[in-house]
């Protein structure tokens, strides 16, 4: 230890020491006054303070010399030091050893209570000021200062070494606070020890217990099991027990989803109460900025989280444990909702966190106050923001949202305009829907008569054909849902979003892929026979590229799920870049094949007449066709980028998805009109044999078309 890392690692040294570690308190100690006024004269003008640290307020030079003088008993240099410094940088004014009117935790027990400035403070006080720090070192070794049991033993021991033995009260209390931190200790040791305790120490000691992080889950739910039979009959102490193991490893996202009917619970009083000083406060920040409506969609109201919170540190209060910085964080949390001004957060609201916040506010309002946010909002909103923000609120307030501000909602200008434009989507789809199914029954229709037996309909390229049309008139049909589920009336929003809106994403992106498949083996059908003599070198790698392409093509149905459950990291951008990638994989290999077909087409110019068209008709539709592919990769990818770059435009995620759907109409009725055509060429008189000096088997490739 010297003075350049004191200095330099004075911000982790001063928040995170504990009596087995605390080299640093007691070198400086060790000092002469001439070095710590150096040390003191450093820290004055030092950059290297600047990055606050959880549970302490350093921050600033003067944060240091604070902490510095609450920590050690400094002579008179080094106070003069410490004045002259504040005067020259921070404009005067007296640092006392402990600031006047504030708590234990801010003052001389604020950063660590096993130091010299700690014991000088308990010292000067009457034997109940001690009587009750000694509880709050007690109550709080663990949840405040991250202590262990044998070092909070070590803690009290140095505060009470001098104790009179007249002070009857605070040796009682000594005593106690020693017994129950050797029972913390070794627990199975000292269980007779918790039999005679009250209810409300048995429920302490369990807090204290379940909030060891040094033990794991496993060997707690053993510890626990063995010493209930030493707990009172009480069943809330009982289950206290249970409730430690059930929420042990629960974070807040968990806990809170899993409680959310609930949060009040008993269950929730035992998982917040055993976590410490920093989660705590950080699972206060968790409901108070909305993350339990990104997360599982629960919206609290202003007044339910304090309610929530109050309840959670009444609770605390009757353990003795520490509250003063919860209510302070709360105090913060609360005048941020207090002065939320919607007019200058209307800009803020293209982000889910800024628009969780917003719901909270909008929801704790009175039925005016509502109303005259829905005005502000449609006045400021363009058609995009309505449908998404107005929405948003739809599904996430449900039967929360009074009905009357739900209809001024939707007579918002801007909303009917943008519903207008999914009323038209639904009529789309469900046209494209009809129309495939128009066109899977001509091609039923066709092949029948044209064959004269329905069992023309099992050639491969037929069924093939069928299943890419069933699958398109569903995937239509689908979409079309979907959407009605938006236009429909307000229940129905509610009731059929959740589970509905992931079911017709999953459903839609599967058929998706399935047509993609049927769609790129009708084009291998077309090609199957000549790869070989085309690509006789490269004939192995390409079936083995057909045959795991389907993993490629399927792979968003996968991510498409993944973020159906909400995982990390997995969003809708990553999902349409999937679909991007397995378009793309489409349109390469249907290249492919339409080259390995064009190129044998071009090796029978010396035996192909004139009059022999069918190869002419599978090479011209097969290229409209793949065209078609290209438009629609270059769909996919150009809705990545604009997901990334117009995240909140409606007309830039829909436009895509009705262009895609409109190209696969076009390519299933060119692949239609390619079969009419070529039955039409059969038909045609022929003046000769086209193909009798070729290889017949190779004719059969335009039958199986």
């Amino acid at each position: 230890m010297n003075s350049t890392y004191f200095i330099e690692h004075f911000n982790e040294l001063f928040s995170s020491y504990s009596p087995l570690t605390n080299t640093s308190v007691w070198w400086f100690n060790s000092l002469d006054q001439q070095l710590q006024t150096n040390i003191v004269s450093l820290l004055c003008t030092t950059t290297t303070i600047d990055t606050a640290v959880e549970g302490t307020t350093i921050q600033t030079n003067l944060d240091a010399l604070l902490i510095l003088n609450q920590t050690f008993l400094l002579g008179d240099s080094v106070q003069s030091a410490i004045q002259e410094c504040v005067a020259q940088d921070y404009g005067g004014g007296r640092i006392e050893a402990v600031p006047p009117n504030q708590s234990l935790t801010e003052g001389a027990f604020a950063f660590n209570p096993f130091t010299p400035g700690s014991k000088r403070w308990y010292s000067e006080q009457d034997e109940e000021i001690q009587s009750s720090a000694i509880e709050f070192v007690c109550a709080n070794y663990q949840h405040v200062w991250n202590y262990t049991p044998q070092q909070s033993l070590q803690v009290v021991g140095y505060l009470s070494a001098n104790t009179s033995e007249d002070a009857i009260q605070l040796m009682q209390v000594v005593n106690e606070c020693v017994a129950s931190l050797k029972f913390l200790q070794d627990p199975v040791e000292n269980k007779l020890w918790l039999r005679s305790q009250t209810d409300l120490m048995q429920q302490s000691m369990l807090i204290h217990l379940c909030a060891d992080p040094n033990q794991s889950t496993e060997y707690m739910s053993w510890l626990l099991a063995f010493l209930r039979q030493f707990l009172s009959n009480n069943p809330r102490v009982q289950d206290m027990a249970w409730d430690c193991v059930l929420t042990r490893d629960s974070d807040p996202k968990k806990s809170f989803q899993n409680y959310s009917k609930a949060p009040m619970d008993r269950a929730m009083l035992t998982w917040f109460s055993s976590r410490s000083l920093k989660a705590q406060l950080s699972a206060m920040e968790y409901l108070f900025e909305g993350s339990s409506i990104i997360d599982f969609s629960v919206p609290f109201r202003i007044q339910d989280l304090y309610q929530i919170f109050k309840t959670y540190l009444t609770f605390l209060d009757s353990l003795d444990m520490s509250t003063t910085p919860h209510l302070k964080k709360l105090d913060t949390l609360l005048r941020r909702y207090y002065s939320y001004n919607l007019s200058s957060e209307l800009t803020t609201l293209t982000t889910e966190r800024a628009l969780s916040v917003n719901i909270i506010w909008f929801l704790s309002q009175n039925g005016v106050r509502q109303g005259t946010a829905v005005d502000e909002m449609c006045s400021a909103f363009d058609s995009n923001q309505a449908v998404t923000i107005f929405g948003y609120y739809w599904v996430l307030l449900g039967t929360a949202l009074n009905p009357v501000i739900y209809k001024k909602m939707i007579s918002c200008p801007q909303t009917m305009k943008a519903l207008f434009q999914l009323r038209l989507e639904v009529y789309f789809f469900i046209g494209s829907s009809i129309t495939s199914a128009l066109m899977l029954i001509g091609l039923v229709v066709m092949v029948v008569r044209k064959e004269a037996g329905i069992k023309a309909l099992a050639s491969a390229f037929t069924v093939s054909m069928m299943i890419s049309l069933f699958i398109l008139t569903c995937q239509n049909a689908v979409f079309a849902y979907y959407w009605s589920i938006w236009l429909g009336n307000f229940n129905q929003v509610v009731a059929a979003t959740k589970s509905t809106e992931a079911t017709c994403y999953i459903s839609i992106l599967a058929l998706t892929s399935l047509w993609d498949l049927t769609y790129l083996y009708v084009s291998y059908i077309r090609s199957r026979e000549f790869i070989r003599e085309v690509w006789p070198k490269n004939f192995q790698v390409i079936q083995w590229v057909f045959a795991l392409s389907p993993l490629l093509i399927c792979s968003p149905v996968v991510v498409g799920v993944f973020e159906s459950l909400n995982l990390v990291g997995v969003s809708a951008i990553a999902t349409w870049s999937f679909q991007a990638a397995s378009d793309a994989c489409v349109l390469l290999l249907d290249l492919l094949l339409l080259t390995t077909f064009a190129r044998f087409v071009a090796s029978l110019s010396q035996y192909v007449s004139d009059d022999c068209r069918q190869f002419e008709i599978i090479s011209w539709y097969g290229g409209f066709a793949s065209i078609g592919c290209a438009l629609i990769s270059i769909t996919s990818l150009a809705k990545s980028f604009l997901s990334k770059l117009r995240p909140d435009d409606f007309q830039s995620m829909h436009l895509p998805v009705l262009t895609r759907t409109l190209l696969t109409l076009v390519i299933s009725g060119i692949l239609l009109t390619m079969k009419y055509q070529l039955y039409r060429e059969e038909d045609r008189p022929k003046s000769h044999d086209a193909m009798s000096n070729y290889d017949l088997s190779k004719r059969e490739s335009t039958n199986r078309v």
